[in-house]
This record gives structure tokens, sequence and C-alpha cells, in this order.
């Protein structure tokens, strides 16, 4: 079992994330495997939340509500310190 953190934030220079509809995940994978690509799915899409979970443990649940915020405001978020670093 790895370590949540590092499985959550680890960024690989080859690694991407797509998605699929779900009757399509099996074609998929068969298609990164005809190419040597090592793909797997890790999960799914939808609902009102985002769960991350491990086998037989959640780590953590946040409304999609929680998440839009900070997502749609980081540029602003960015440039109000950004000032306050130039002021101060």
């Amino acid at each position: 079992e790895s370590e949540p953190l590092r499985w959550l934030f680890a960024e690989d220079p080859s690694r991407i994330l797509v998605t699929v509809p779900q009757n399509q995940v099996a074609e998929a994978l068969c298609l990164a495997g005809e190419y040597n690509v090592k793909a797997e799915a890790i999960g799914s899409t939808g609902g009102k939340t985002l769960q991350v979970s491990q086998p037989g443990r959640l780590l953590f649940e946040l409304s999609i509500s929680e998440l839009r915020l900070p997502y749609e405001t980081v540029l602003e978020q960015a440039d109000v310190l950004s000032q306050e670093w130039v002021a101060a």
C-alpha cells in the first residue's frame, strides 16, 4: 500500500489522466495495451462529491461545491497575493 499523499500528488513526466465513458473503458485499456502503454482504471466520475480512497479506506470526501471556488478563483487569489508582496 502506497503513501496516500505521494499517490495523490506525485507527478511523473509520462503520466496522464484520461476519462472515457464507462462503456468504453475496456476498449481504452485494450488500445493502450496495443501500444505498450501501461493503463489502469482508477475510478469514476459523476455525482456531487469527490471521494478519494485506497482499497478499504476512504482518504477524504469533499463536495464539488467546496472545490469549485478555489478552482475558479485561483488566478484572482494569486494576483492579490502578488500585490500584497509588492506592497510589503
